[in-house]
Order: C-alpha cells, then sequence, then structure tokens
C-alpha cells in the first residue's frame, strides 16, 4: 500500500498541476479518486482493513479520468446531447461506484464519517445523504461519458477563420470561467472552449485549422497542437511553470516522505 500511496500522491500533484496550467477544472475528477487511493494508503498505515474492491475502483476509475482529459486542449463549448440513454446510465453507473466507495472509505474509518454511516440513521439523513452522493457523482459521470465518447471517436478536420480568442467571468466578473474561442467554417460560427496555455499560444491567429476527433455524439475536440510554429508564444511561461513545479516537488516529496 506504500507504493499505492506514492502513486496517489504523484497523480495528485501532476493533476494540481495540470489543473492550474491549463484552466481545465476537470482535473478535480482525477484529484477526487486518487484522493481515495491515499487515504486508504494512509488508513492502512494505521492498520486499518483494505477494502480491495473500493482499491480497485479507484485505481481504474482515476486512470479513466485521466484518459477522458490528458491532451485535449480544444473541446466543445456546449456539450452535445442526442439522446438521454447513454448519459443517464453512465451516470447510475457512476452513482453506484461513487455511493459505495464514499460509504465505504468512511465506515472502514478512512475518513471521517460525516454522513453518519456506521450508525442507524433516519429516513432525513438517508435522503440528504442521498441527494449529497447524487451531486457528488455529477463531475465523474461528466467525464465518464466523455472518455466514453473518446474511445469511440473519429478524425475529421476543421477550418476557421475570423477566429476570436476570449475569456469568460461570473459574478460580475469576481470568478474566472474559463478561456474560449470562435471561428466561422461555412458561414456558421463554432464555439469552443480552450485550455489556457492553447489561448496564449493562439489568441493572435485569425486563421486555423483544427485536426479534430469527433465523437458520436457529434461533440469535437483537438488533441494536436493545430500551430505548433506558436510555442514561442509559450515559451516563456513554460519555462516559468516548469520552475515551479520542480521548487514545489521538492517540498511536496518530502511532505509525502513524512506522511507515508
Amino acid at each position: 500500500m506504500t507504493f499505492i500511496g506514492y502513486l496517489a500522491a504523484a497523480v495528485i500533484f501532476a493533476a494540481l498541476w495540470a489543473m492550474f496550467a491549463t484552466g481545465r477544472k476537470s482535473w478535480l475528477v482525477t484529484i477526487f479518486w486518487a484522493g481515495v487511493m491515499f487515504v486508504m494508503s494512509i488508513g492502512a498505515k494505521r492498520g486499518l482493513e483494505i477494502n480491495g474492491l473500493c482499491l480497485l475502483i479507484a485505481l481504474g476509475e482515476t486512470a479513466l479520468s485521466i484518459r477522458a482529459v490528458y491532451g485535449v486542449i480544444i473541446w466543445n463549448q456546449n456539450f452535445k446531447d442526442k439522446g438521454a440513454v447513454l448519459p443517464i446510465v453512465i451516470y447510475i453507473i457512476t452513482l453506484i461506484l461513487v455511493s459505495y466507495t464514499v460509504i465505504q472509505i468512511q465506515k472502514t474509518g478512512y475518513v471521517p464519517d460525516v454522513m453518519g454511516v456506521k450508525g442507524e440513521i433516519g429516513n432525513l439523513r438517508k435522503l440528504v445523504n442521498f441527494i449529497l452522493l447524487a451531486a457528488i457523482s455529477i463531475p465523474p459521470a461528466y467525464i465518464g461519458l466523455l472518455r466514453f465518447e473518446r474511445f469511440f471517436s473519429n478524425e475529421t478536420s476543421l477550418t476557421l477563420l475570423n477566429c476570436k480568442f476570449y475569456t469568460s467571468s461570473l459574478v460580475g466578473g469576481k470568478v474566472f470561467k474559463g478561456y474560449y474561442m470562435y471561428g466561422i467554417n461555412n458561414g456558421v460560427k463554432h464555439y469552443f472552449r480552450i485550455t489556457k496555455r492553447a489561448y496564449f499560444m493562439l489568441r493572435f491567429e485569425d486563421r486555423v485549422v483544427l485536426n479534430m476527433r469527433k465523437d458520436l455524439r457529434g461533440n469535437l475536440f483537438a488533441v494536436k497542437n493545430p500551430c505548433p510554429q506558436n510555442l514561442s508564444n509559450v515559451a516563456r511561461r513554460d519555462i516559468r511553470l516548469a520552475k515551479n513545479i520542480a521548487i514545489s516537488a521538492v517540498v511536496y516529496i518530502v511532505i509525502m516522505v513524512i506522511i507515508l
């Protein structure tokens, strides 16, 4: 379990920096599942019983969540929905996995029993717990749908003219929302979300040829840099980011060695 703990710690560290570098909050799902592995590793060190199924679920979901978002630099701003059957099925499966994992790590003592699962609880408390688990399951279910669609995607291309790149915020500009772009193809405006790095790399481009992948539901995403010649636009940012990662990695490793 010590190896699992170090692996989980490494994944959490990498996912945090990936979220910061790309501006994509979907990495929080990876952090959630890796966090489950991490607390189980600490629990094993304290002599707690190991739940093998819970560990396998967390390990598998961590790997699959990384697969869903890794390398994607441009994706649909508005997620297309062609039928509700697949999202519902994936959500139900995710709800079962999340509920089992969250309840078990509390029952076993890996984390505090904030939901009262170790004792008898009333119907109102059960309803509150169900609502909480249903809400927690939404982001992992979304990632589950993304990884399913990515697995069955096909290559396509899209040429965008008159491209515009912009950022968006909420609550009167106090809460940052993300990075966006749009362009015109055959008289139709196409809107996309992009990563933070892609924004700084492409923001001065007027015409972009995207080598994209199209999933079964019609959603588009790109994993290839459309303008590799623009890497110089983010070179200074990449160097600064690499230095910060290196410094924080040293501190992080020391803390993990003490904990694990």
